[in-house]
């Protein structure tokens, strides 16, 4: 009697274990799923945060899930519009090494670097950003303040036609002499004059031109000038023969005035 008892007792308490058990795997988180649900509960902060504009809740959700990107990029700016600069661009920088794909983002990081005279990064972000988003009409005003301050110098003219060494006479019969070339510059180059006439340029900065001559001492200048103001002034000198025998002094020379 005793043993069916214990028997009884024994197959009562397996249940009870067995139930247990099964309790434990259907309804107590694993590691895993407690992860999902902090991260979830994360965006219910940035939620909060955005709504009631309270930058504890990014904290929150930070420290909840921290491969979340949203509330560093939220967290960031609010530091940003406190002048916290030097938290703005550590907390964008994570934002971005977490692999963020928010042009906005790398915008504003380069603005923060661009502001505290570091070029060199303030580039590296804007180029991510227009990787992202090329018309950001931001960024495209950022850029142009960069090749203000980075760009000093006039633009570079390469005149491949006349050389002072490939062509030293310019024969009497000769009414005009082609100018061919190439400009090149930093910044968008807005204009190009030879002769004080206005010369077309195609996108890669090449040119073709005729130039009239005179009879005589002919000084043609060539002014190059981009959209910040540097220019590059070139003048060539040659003498247009009236004759065969003054050929002998229609030495060409080019020089940068």
């Amino acid at each position: 009697m005793n043993l069916v008892y214990s028997g009884v007792k024994i197959e009562a308490k397996s249940k009870i274990l067995w139930h247990l058990i099964l309790f434990i795997l259907l309804f107590l988180p694993t590691p895993a799923s407690s992860k999902t649900t902090e991260c979830e509960l994360a965006k219910q902060y940035v939620a909060k945060g955005k709504t009631y504009a309270d930058s504890t809740y990014y904290h929150k959700a930070i420290d909840l899930c921290p491969g979340y990107i949203r509330p560093y990029e939220l967290l960031g700016n609010w530091y940003r519009k406190k002048s916290d600069f030097k938290k703005a661009i550590e907390l964008f920088s994570k934002a971005a090494d977490l692999g963020s794909t928010n042009h906005k983002l790398y915008y504003l990081l380069a603005d923060l670097h661009f502001n505290s005279n570091n070029y060199t990064k303030a580039i590296y972000h804007l180029n991510k950003s227009f990787n992202i988003k090329k018309g950001y009409l931001k960024a495209l005003e950022l850029r142009r303040k960069l090749d203000q301050v980075s760009d000093v110098k006039g633009p570079i003219i390469e005149l491949f036609e006349p050389s002072a060494v490939g062509l030293n006479r310019v024969a009497h019969f000769y009414k005009s002499l082609g100018f061919r070339g190439q400009v090149k510059d930093q910044s968008k180059i807005v204009s190009l004059t030879i002769g004080q006439i206005q010369v077309p340029f195609n996108d890669n900065g090449h040119f073709l031109i005729d130039i009239p001559l005179q009879k005589g001492l002919n000084t043609v200048g060539i002014e190059c000038r981009d959209e910040i103001g540097n220019s590059t002034n070139l003048e060539v000198n040659l003498h247009k023969a009236e004759n065969i025998s003054d050929t002998k002094k229609t030495q060409i020379t080019i020089k940068k005035t």
